[in-house]
Order: C-alpha cells, then structure tokens, then sequence
C-alpha cells in the first residue's frame, strides 16, 4: 500500500496486467482475501452469539465491506483505497482486548482504562480522520473512478453499491463514535469519583 502512494492516480483506483505496479497491486488482493476471511468468520461468530457481540448495525458493516471485498478483488478495482479501510481494524485489536479484560474480572482495573483510551483514539484516527481523508482523495480523484464505467473496467451497479458502501461506513463510524466518546467520558467520570470516595475514606 505504501508504494502506491505515490503511483499515478489510475493505478491506485484499478490494477491491469500491463500496469507497472502489477506485482505491488496484486499483493494488495492477496491481503483483501485475508481481510474477508476475517470478516466472514467475524460474521460468523456474531451470527452465532447474536446480540452479544454485536448488533445489526455490526452485522451491515461486516456485510457490507465483505460485498465490497468480493467487488473489488474481483475486477481489481480501488487498490489503493482497500489500504485506508483496511486500516480501520487496528482499533478492534484494542476492542478485543477490551472484551477480553471485562470477562476475565478486570473490568476495573487501570490497565482497561489505557486500553479503553487507546480504542478510542485508533478508532478516531483510522476510521474518522484517516478515512475522511480516504474520502476526500475519492472526491477529488472522481474522473479517474467514472473512466472505469467508461473503460468497462467494472459495471456501474457494483461501482454504485462501493459508493453506497464506503458513504454508509462514514455514517457507521461517527455513530460508533460518538458511543465511545460517551463511553470513555463516562469510564473517566467513574473514575474520579472512586478517587474522590477514597480520598474521604482516607481523611476519616
């Protein structure tokens, strides 16, 4: 991903045999096909301990990007893009460690109120500042995405439906957001009025 930052524009939006930035691009797909095997099984798990570990919204999101991954992959389009939303799951590694603090009883523990903290500020920085940014590109390199219908690189309704997609995802993260926010707002308010409470305890 890296190495595209500075390709031309048409060989970030679509990879060709005869492009330059083939072999790089193609390790680009062999990463998507991971990255859908880890929502589908993600997908799976959800479905199974519905609602537990995640509701419809999560359910949509896992559905959404894995058609995505499958459009994509498949007329190798939006190469450089899969990068920005890939990135996006950074977050969930301190999300899972979360969870797992909360079931093995250190809920409470000051090592959850680092990890809390660090969910939000990978979540803000991959999935609303990085990937505002990732629109941004999109938007300014419009003509190059419409040259595929053109080309017939990728037929328009599935080119609609990544539109759809990485739209409704902006929606999908600043929703998630603005829960996390109140979330750690309130984790820290817990925690300064435990403090409070000790320190009285202490002067009695």
């Amino acid at each position: 991903i890296i190495e595209l930052i500075d390709a031309p524009p048409i060989y970030q939006i679509s990879l060709s045999k005869t492009s330059p930035y083939h072999e790089r691009g193609m390790e680009v797909f062999k990463s998507n096909y991971f990255f859908l095997g880890y929502l589908l099984y993600d997908l799976y798990h959800i479905f199974l301990m519905f609602p537990k570990l995640g509701g419809l919204d999560t359910v949509c999101h896992h559905l959404i990007f894995a058609l995505c991954s499958i459009i994509n992959g498949y007329y190798r389009v939006l190469v450089f893009p899969f990068g920005w939303l890939a990135l996006g799951e950074v977050s969930t590694i301190f999300l899972n460690l979360r969870w797992f603090l909360i079931k093995t009883g250190r809920g409470e523990s000051a090592f959850m109120k680092i990890v809390e903290g660090m969910f939000a500020m990978t979540f803000f920085v991959t999935r609303i500042v990085i990937y505002l940014m990732g629109v941004g590109h999109l938007i300014y390199e419009r003509e190059e995405i419409l040259d595929l219908l053109e080309r017939d690189v990728i037929p328009s309704v599935f080119l609609g439906i990544d539109a759809f997609s990485i739209a409704a995802g902006i929606i999908l993260n600043l929703t998630w957001f603005r829960k996390i926010a109140a979330m750690l707002v309130s984790s820290i308010g817990k925690g300064r009025k435990k403090t409070k409470k000790l320190k009285g305890e202490t002067i009695v």
